[in-house]
C-alpha cells in the first residue's frame, strides 16, 4: 500500500561540523522506499551514490552510481563512502537488515560521514521498549479483499490514524537532507502527516463496505488484524509520545510546513492514481 504513517529520524555523530548544505548521498538499499528516495535526491540536484547487495536495478535515475556490496565485506562500504566523498548516508534496509545498519552507521563515522540517516519510516518510534516490535518497522494496518475493508469485530475503527504518501515522505526526506541548514538535522526526529482519518472514513471515501471479522484475511501482511488494534488505542497519529504512552497534542508536532509550498496528497489521491 502507497500509504504509511511516516516518521524520519535523522541521526548525526556529534563530532560532525557543517557549514554548507549536504549534496553528496549515498543510499544504502533499494527497495521501494529507497528508489524513491534516490529519485527524489536526483530531482534536487544530488550527487547519489547507491550500495545494494542485489543486482543492480534498470529503473535508477541517469547519474547515479551504484556500487555492489556483498554483505559481509564492511571494508568496501568504507572505501566506496570515501572514494565519493560522501556526507550523508541514508539507510532504507528491511527491518531484519537492522543488525547491518548499525554496522553501516559505525562504518560510516568512520568514513567521514556528516551524517547518518535510519530506515525509521513509520509510526513514532523514539521512546518504543526493545520488545516493542514497532519499533523497528512500520507497516499498514489496513486490509482490503473482494472490494471490502475488512475489520475486526472487536474494534470501533474510527480512532484517527496519520497516513502519508510514500512519494510525498520520500520528497520531503530529499527535500530537507539538501535545503535545511545540517545544523538542524542533527539528533531531529521530522513527524509528517498527509492525511489523519480512520479506517472506517477511508472505506466511506473510496465507497466501500466495511465488514466485520474475526479475523482480517490478508496475504501480503499477516500482522494486519494486530495492527488495527494498536492503531485502535491512538498510538498511530504523529503526535503519539510511546515514552509517556499517551497523545501529545503540541509536543512533538507537525513537521509538513518545512517543505515549503508543498501540496501533500490525500488518501483518494494515490489509490485512485
Amino acid at each position: 500500500m502507497k500509504f504509511a504513517s511516516m516518521t524520519s529520524v535523522i541521526v548525526s555523530h556529534p563530532s560532525a561540523s557543517q557549514t554548507h548544505m549536504y549534496s553528496s548521498f549515498a543510499v544504502v538499499g533499494v527497495g521501494y522506499v529507497g528508489l524513491l528516495i534516490i529519485k527524489a535526491l536526483v530531482q534536487q540536484k544530488a550527487s547519489v551514490l547507491v550500495l545494494t547487495c542485489s543486482p543492480p536495478k534498470s529503473d535508477l535515475p541517469e547519474g547515479v552510481t551504484t556500487v555492489r556490496l556483498r554483505s559481509t565485506d564492511i571494508a568496501s562500504i568504507a572505501r566506496a563512502l570515501q572514494q565519493y566523498h560522501i556526507e550523508v548516508v541514508i539507510s532504507t534496509v528491511d527491518a531484519d537488515e537492522l543488525r547491518f545498519q548499525n554496522s553501516v552507521a559505525e562504518i560510516s563515522k568512520g568514513a567521514g560521514v556528516k551524517l547518518f540517516l535510519p530506515s525509521d519510516f513509520g509510526m513514532p518510534s523514539e521512546g518504543s521498549t526493545p520488545q516493542d516490535s514497532f519499533a523497528a518497522k512500520d507497516k499498514s494496518a489496513r486490509s482490503r479483499s473482494n472490494g471490502k475493508v475488512n475489520l475486526l469485530e472487536n474494534i470501533q475503527g474510527e480512532t484517527p490514524i496519520s497516513f502519508t504518501s510514500v512519494v510525498d515522505a520520500a520528497g520531503f526526506v530529499a527535500y530537507i537532507l539538501t535545503k535545511l541548514d545540517p545544523a538542524r538535522l542533527v539528533y531531529t526526529s521530522f513527524r509528517i502527516e498527509g492525511q489523519r482519518t480512520s479506517i472506517v472514513d477511508i472505506a466511506l471515501t473510496l465507497g466501500m463496505s466495511v465488514e466485520r471479522v474475526s479475523e482480517v484475511p490478508s496475504h501480503e501482511f499477516p500482522l494486519a488484524g494486530s495492527f488495527q488494534e494498536y492503531f485502535e488505542t491512538g498510538r498511530g497519529t504523529i503526535n503519539w509520545d510511546s515514552a509517556e504512552d499517551k497523545e501529545e497534542r503540541e509536543k512533538p508536532g507537525n513537521s509538513n510546513s518545512l517543505w515549503d509550498n508543498h501540496r501533500w496528497k490525500t488518501i483518494s489521491e494515490v489509490l485512485h492514481k
